[in-house]
This record gives structure tokens, C-alpha cells and sequence, in this order.
């Protein structure tokens, strides 16, 4: 257990809080040094105990008194030659004579500087002595060697002062442990003849060491560091040597103990390692220059927060600042993939060609020299975005080779080359490819289709066409026709006021060509009644609405009659969003046209018991009804669940219903109009979305 003062260091450890409290700034500053004394302390025999040697774990726990230092050493309890020898013997080799403790220090930490120590000793043979200097911590037994000394040497029969001085500087005793001085013959054999020289009347003869201590600052005020270099926002890249050198600078207050050590983390202070300091430790404010050496990693564009923290010498650690922000991208891009890929055969002359590669690059450098294709044709880079490049040939031959060469010029985004040139080849199509029919166009809409015109294309024996409901997904041809004509009508077209896209092709006896990019139409509507909506918010009659043609219409009144076909009202003025009606349309012509501001995304209608007229709102499709549309704010499906709401919409498609089960996921389009069932008998909220 330590021994000290400990009022004495709850009073100084008051007088500081209250001076921080008051702002009071004591002479010198909060922090100022306590004055530098020398002092010198004695190994003494002023105990006849045997202590052991220095084979133990740990020093006495025991406190010295004024400045004699109580020793550990093999002692007699009688004299062998006289009352002023001791030990009784020096042990061979290098082995300590005495380790020596001064006085606890309870308030503050110690700083030793100038050092000199003598020892007077009789040996019959020249020995030789070294002596040394230890922080030593009583509680946990370790001792951390301040100095060593340079040796003296003995070879005398009779008494000798084997004196020594040595030099120390910035040396630290933590607070609350003591010093320990060490005295070892480091050559020589056994002697019994051997002795080390006191005399307990003599305060100077003997051993002892002298040394200027100065009770170290008490401070509290962390240090600070910054990283010099690199500059924040660095890559590191295959170009950059490594291992990289991080350097910076660290400083302690004006009044402060100094830079003692600094650390750095390059993983955002997950870890920390210590840093190589030129100039430490330091004192006062004096500028700490340190570097750390970081083996780069063999990453691909991964970020790292580097920062440094310090300690000064009176164990304040800095807290960490943000630090600064590098990237590490030592990986080289390398091609991944291509269009057409390498041994295609059959390819189409004059096709694009793609090259992927594995990361980001600079499409600077992606070019026609650093991308080329043998045997030589007209070659241009048409795109480069990201990690993708496209180059388009023109003039290849039929059933020929060509390879495509992505060399070392090609980098990353950081500048990383790649490591070695990618070849790939690909072999043409036998004959001359057709070109797609280019400028299709839609004319004279009817309800079974549009006439469908192109431009011819050479070479071509006849042009094939096709319809589609999505515009992705096309089946067999509707049509054909023999070159020279270029136009198509359709009449087959199964659904009126529908949307739907048309393509075409040209073909000969070689083959065909590619679809041209699709067109769309909407088919006119029946002759007759048919049901329909606006998806705009269009205001008036219906015939102020669509046109002199529509005015005649008929909306649905429902009373909770379940029969569409009884209970109407005609000529109701005027259609709401979300509203549909049944119009009437003269000829087959008629394509519906309506002008408006648009609807909100999501809109409210009342459902009354019975049947109800509704319609999609929106200019585009609505797709997922039974998740998205809402009856009293819940799902479509969950009120269909329940028995609130039929589980169809139907459609008037000129001779039936058509049905349209919510379950399946149906497509609502815009201008037509739908008939829901409300089978409770109370309103109902319909959100369509």
C-alpha cells in the first residue's frame, strides 16, 4: 500500500479546482513548474535486516526516510572485516549489488536531469560497476529504466571511490512512484573478498547518486496534432510509393510539459499505431515533427479517415479531430465482358460493339487509338460512360474476322493502366445484313387499326408487320406486304379505344432485319354506345368535352339496382375525373381527344350501393389496383376480401362485358370507363392511385 501525504494532496488538489472555478490565474500560470532542486540520496545502513537479493518480484513497499535510500541487497548482520563493509560478497558476473528507492512523491511527477553517482568499494581484482536510473512503480512491481551509466571500474585491495557522472535529460518519474537507484558489477568473477564500502557515521561516503529533480508541471490541458501530408481528398494509386508516408506536427500549450508520443489511426480511430517522432519528447510549446509509414493496401476505391492524437508528458491525450479523408486505389481495371462476345460468329455487319469493365474508367483515355480493330475499317467510340465504352465500325465485310484490342492505354479513373492488353473476336454475318425500315409512321386510326407507312429499304423482298399491347412483347405478323409497297392497313385490331404499338421489318430471301423502334395509337372508337373518360380534369357537356360527334351520352344513376342495363339517366351535363359515361360515336373514326389540366395523382370518388361508372384519372396506365386504389382507406383487395366490393371491373367492349378480375392484376387505361360494384348499403370512399 502506498504511503503519502494524502491531505497535503487533497489541499492542493482543492486551491487547483477552486482556481479553475474563479478564473484565478496563479503566479506563473495554473500550470507553472515548481522550482528545480538538486538532491542527493545515500545508500545507508540503517537496517541490519537480511532483504535477499534482487531475484524478488517486486521492491519493499516502504518509504525512505530524509534521503537515505533503503536498499535491497545481501546484508550481514554482523561485520566479516569490520563494521563499515557490506555486502559480504559480490556474486560473478552481472548481477546487482543494491537497488536503492528514494521518497515517495505524492503530489506531483518527477523530471531528473543531471545525474552523477559514486560508489566507494575495495575489490582485489579490476571490476567493473555500472550504475543506473529506474522510474519504478511500487504497486504493480515494474521498473522502467531512465539511464544507464557509463562504468567505473575498481581493482583495489584497499577502500576506493569509484566516482561517475552522466548526463539525463527529460527523464520521468510518473506520480506516486519512486526512483530507483541501481548499483551492478557487470565483470569480474566471484569474490568473498569483494566489498562494498559504507561507513553509517559518514554521510558522504558510501554510494549515492545526485540528480536535479523538478516536480513536473501539473497540467491539464491536452495537446494537439495535424497531418501535414498528404492533403486531404489524396488517392493513392499503384503510382504512389508505398510504404506511404504520413507526417504531421503536434504541440503542447505554452505552459505545458510537452509532446511526449503521437499515434495514428488510418481506419477512422478503430485502431491506433505510434508514430516516429524526430524531436520528442518536447517541452512547452515546442513544435513535435512525426511521420508514420503505411503499407498500402491492394484496394479498389475504398476510402480511409486518417487522423493523429497526442500525448504530452503529463498524460493528457488529445481527443481525435475529424482528420482527413484519402482513397486507395491500387487495382487494375480489367475488360469484364463484351458485345458480341469473343468466337461470336453470324454477327451483324457494322454492330455496335460494348466493352464492360470491372470499374470506372476515363473515357479520356478510352479512345480509337487505345481501343482498336483489325483488319482496319472506319471505327468511331460513339459512347463511354462509367465502366462502359461503345464503338461502332462501318464498311466491315460479310463473314469476316475482326478483333478488337482494349491495350495498356485504357486506365481507371485514378490513372491505374490496365495490366495487359484483352483481344476478343467475332466473325460477320455471311451475307448483307437489312436495314430496319426507317420514318414509321400511324395514319387514319379506325377501331380495328391504323394504316401503318415506312421508307423502303433496299434489297428488300417484302416488309412484315407487327402489333403489340406492352410495346416489348410481339408475337407473329400481323401483315406482309411485297416491296415496292410501303404502307400497311390494320384491321385487326380486337379491342376499340385501346392502346397499342406497331413495329415493322424487311426481309429477303437472306433474312430479316431488326424491328424498327416502335410507334403508338389508340383505336378509335365502336360505332354505337361506347364507355369512356377523360384523364384530364375536363369540364362540360359531353359533347363540349369530345367533340360535336359525342352529343348523345348516357351516365349510369344507380339506386342499388344491380343491373346495369336499367336505371339511367341521359344526357347528364358535364364528366368528373374519375368519372366515366356511356358516349355514342358515329362512324369508326373517331378517336377521342380531350383537353384539361391534370389530376391530381390520387383522387377520391364515392361509391354508392349498386353499380358505379368509374375510370383511370391518369394519363398512363394503372397497374396493381388491388394494392393501390383504397375503399375507406384500406386495400381494394382486402374490402373485396370482406364482401364490400365485387371482386371485377367490367368493360363494354361493343357486344359484352368484358370482365376484368382484380386479382389478376388488370391494366386500366386511360379513357375508358369501368363499372365497379359497391354490394353494401351505405357509400363507400374509392381512392384511385
Amino acid at each position: 500500500m502506498r504511503t503519502y501525504d494524502s491531505n497535503k494532496s487533497a489541499r492542493i488538489n482543492l486551491v487547483l479546482m477552486l482556481a479553475l472555478m474563479a478564473g484565478v490565474v496563479m503566479p506563473g500560470g495554473l500550470c507553472a513548474p515548481m522550482d528545480a532542486h538538486a538532491a542527493t540520496y545515500y545508500l545507508r545502513g540503517d537496517t541490519t535486516t537480511d532483504l535477499g537479493f534482487d531475484g524478488i518480484a517486486t521492491l519493499p513497499n516502504v518509504q525512505s526516510t530524509g534521503n537515505a535510500i533503503p536498499y535491497l541487497g545481501s546484508m550481514l548482520t554482523t561485520a566479516a572485516t569490520g563494521s563499515n563493509w557490506r555486502p559480504s560478497s559480490i556474486p560473478a558476473g552481472t548481477a546487482t549489488l543494491i537497488d536503492g528507492y528514494t521518497a515517495i512523491y505524492s503530489a506531483n511527477a518527477v523530471d531528473i536531469s543531471g545525474i552523477s553517482s559514486s560508489c566507494a568499494m575495495r575489490s582485489t581484482a579490476t571490476d567493473t560497476i555500472s550504475f543506473y536510473l529506474y522510474d519504478y512503480n511500487p504497486d504493480t512491481g515494474v521498473k522502467t529504466l531512465m539511464a544507464t551509466s557509463a562504468t567505473g571500474t575498481a581493482g583495489q585491495t584497499t577502500v576506493a571511490v569509484v566516482p561517475k557522472s552522466w548526463t539525463l535529460s527529460n527523464a520521468r518519474v510518473q506520480q506516486n512512484n519512486r526512483i530507483v537507484f541501481r548499483i551492478a558489477k557487470t565483470s569480474g568473477a566471484a569474490r568473498t573478498t569483494d566489498r562494498l564500502y559504507y561507513q553509517a557515521a559518514t554521510a558522504t561516503t558510501g554510494c549515492w547518486v545526485t540528480f536535479t529533480e523538478t516536480p513536473a508541471i501539473s497540467e491539464f490541458i491536452p495537446p494537439s496534432s495535424s497531418i501535414t501530408a498528404p492533403a486531404n481528398g489524396s488517392t493513392y494509386t499503384l503510382a504512389s510509393a508505398s510504404p506511404a508516408t504520413i507526417s504531421g506536427t503536434a504541440v503542447d500549450d505554452a505552459s505545458g510539459s510537452g509532446i511526449a508520443s503521437i499515434q495514428v489511426s488510418i481506419d477512422n480511430g478503430a485502431t491506433w499505431n505510434d508514430a516516429s517522432c524526430s524531436n520528442c519528447p518536447t517541452t512547452g510549446s515546442t513544435t513535435a515533427n512525426w511521420t508514420y509509414s503505411w503499407t498500402l493496401p491492394s484496394e479498389n476505391i475504398v476510402g480511409h479517415t486518417l487522423k493523429s492524437r497526442a500525448t504530452d508528458r503529463a498524460s493528457n491525450g488529445e481527443t481525435p479531430g475529424a482528420g482527413i479523408s484519402v482513397t486507395v486505389d491500387r487495382v487494375r481495371p480489367a475488360v469484364s465482358s463484351t458485345a458480341p462476345v469473343n468466337g461470336a460468329t453470324g454477327v451483324p455487319m457494322n454492330s455496335a460493339v460494348t466493352i464492360v469493365w470491372s470499374e470506372n474508367v476515363n473515357c479520356a483515355n478510352v479512345t480509337t487509338a487505345t481501343v482498336a480493330i483489325t483488319p482496319a475499317v472506319a471505327w468511331s467510340r460513339t459512347a463511354c460512360s462509367g465502366n462502359q465504352a461503345i464503338f461502332t465500325p462501318a464498311g466491315q465485310s460479310a463473314n469476316t474476322q475482326y478483333t478488337i484490342t482494349a491495350g495498356t492505354g485504357v486506365t481507371d479513373a485514378a490513372g491505374n493502366a490496365m495490366a495487359s492488353a484483352t483481344a476478343f473476336s467475332y466473325t460477320t454475318s455471311a451475307v448483307a445484313s437489312l436495314a430496319q425500315p426507317a420514318n414509321i409512321t400511324l395514319s387514319g386510326m379506325k377501331t380495328a387499326g391504323p394504316d401503318v407507312s415506312w421508307d423502303s429499304v433496299p434489297g428488300a423482298a417484302q416488309y412484315n408487320i407487327y402489333r403489340s399491347t406492352d410495346g416489348s412483347t410481339w408475337g407473329s405478323a400481323i401483315g406482309s406486304v411485297v416491296d415496292p409497297a410501303t404502307s400497311y392497313t390494320d384491321t385487326t385490331a380486337p379491342l376499340s379505344n385501346t392502346t397499342y404499338y406497331w413495329t415493322v421489318t424487311a426481309q429477303n430471301a437472306d433474312g430479316e432485319s431488326d424491328k424498327t423502334d416502335s410507334v403508338t395509337g389508340r383505336t378509335a372508337l365502336l360505332v354505337g354506345f361506347n364507355m369512356v373518360s377523360a384523364p384530364c380534369n375536363a369540364s362540360g357537356s359531353t359533347a363540349s368535352v369530345f367533340g360535336s360527334w359525342a352529343n348523345w351520352s348516357w351516365t349510369w344513376d344507380s339506386t342499388g339496382n344491380t343491373d346495369p342495363d336499367n336505371n339511367g339517366v341521359w344526357n347528364k351535363a358535364g364528366i368528373a375525373p374519375g368519372e366515366s359515361t356511356y358516349t355514342w360515336a358515329y362512324n369508326d373514326s373517331t378517336v377521342l381527344t380531350a383537353s384539361g389540366a391534370a389530376n391530381a395523382v390520387s383522387l377520391n370518388v364515392t361509391l354508392v350501393p349498386g353499380w358505379n361508372l368509374i375510370a383511370n384519372h391518369l394519363a398512363a396506365p394503372l397497374t396493381d389496383i388491388g394494392a393501390n386504389w383504397l375503399v375507406d382507406g384500406a386495400s381494394l383487395s382486402s374490402a373485396v376480401t370482406a364482401n364490400i366490393i365485387a371482386g371485377s371491373l367490367s368493360w363494354w367492349n361493343g357486344s359484352t362485358y368484358d370482365t376484368l378480375v382484380i386479382s389478376a392484376n388488370p391494366v386500366i387505361e386511360p379513357w375508358k370507363g369501368y363499372f365497379i360494384l359497391n354490394m353494401d348499403v351505405v357509400n363507400h370512399t374509392l381512392t384511385l392511385q
